[in-house]
């Protein structure tokens, strides 16, 4: 059984990923793919809790588990604050993405055209050893977490790319991005000019998944 770390970071990444672990759960029991989830903590959630961007605990579950689901990192103004060169933040994401040996690769789908780059999804792949870290192109957008209007595209569209490439499964892959681009005609958060809530938008996908 394969085990995934979801790790939701700080911002709305923590909301994002609650609203779309069903959409994995989803897909993966339509191919008939089992998985453990165990999450971990990351960024200044980790750091507020632990002392550090990245606890031991978050780097036992990396090396336990055959891929990563990552949601986003750091708080801009405190990141400043902290560092004004750099963002602590991304950094936790470097530095797994160094211990793992993991490269960008080219992502896009012809399914869900990006109105934003916050819908895109990035996947870093080690080819040789199969693990990898699939994450949303946004940042951790503060000001509306907990708002319950982010948009949470990138991050399905990130979990039908670990159905393709951790499982092995693109009929699984495509049935999500062809259920999202089904979906955004009548549900879509107010980034992309819409009205609806995150879970407007998840509900609607997994409608168009059934």
């Amino acid at each position: 059984m394969k085990k995934i770390a979801v790790l939701a970071g700080d911002g709305i990444g923590p909301e994002l990923m609650q609203a779309c672990l069903p959409v994995l759960r989803r897909g993966a029991t339509k191919g008939g793919h089992h998985f453990e989830l165990e999450h971990g903590l990351i960024g200044c959630a980790a750091q507020d809790a632990h002392g550090e961007m990245i606890p031991q605990d978050t780097w036992r579950l990396c090396c336990e588990s055959g891929a990563i689901l990552f949601g986003t990192v750091g708080l801009p103004k405190r990141d400043q604050a902290e560092s004004p060169d750099f963002q602590p933040g991304q950094r936790a994401l470097f530095k797994i993405l160094r211990k793992f040996e993991l490269r960008e690769h080219d992502t896009f789908s012809n399914e869900v055209p990006a109105r934003t780059t916050g819908m895109l999804p990035i996947m870093y792949l080690n080819r040789e050893t199969g693990m990898a870290l699939y994450k949303p192109g946004g940042d951790s957008a503060p000001t509306i977490a907990g708002k319950g209007i982010a948009n949470p595209v990138a991050i399905i569209l990130s979990i039908a790319l670990l159905l393709e490439y951790t499982f092995n499964d693109q009929a699984a892959a495509s049935a999500i991005e062809k259920a999202v681009k089904r979906a955004l005609r009548r549900a879509a958060t107010p980034d992309i000019g819409g009205k609806n809530t995150t879970h407007d938008v998840v509900h609607a996908v997994l409608e168009e998944l059934d």
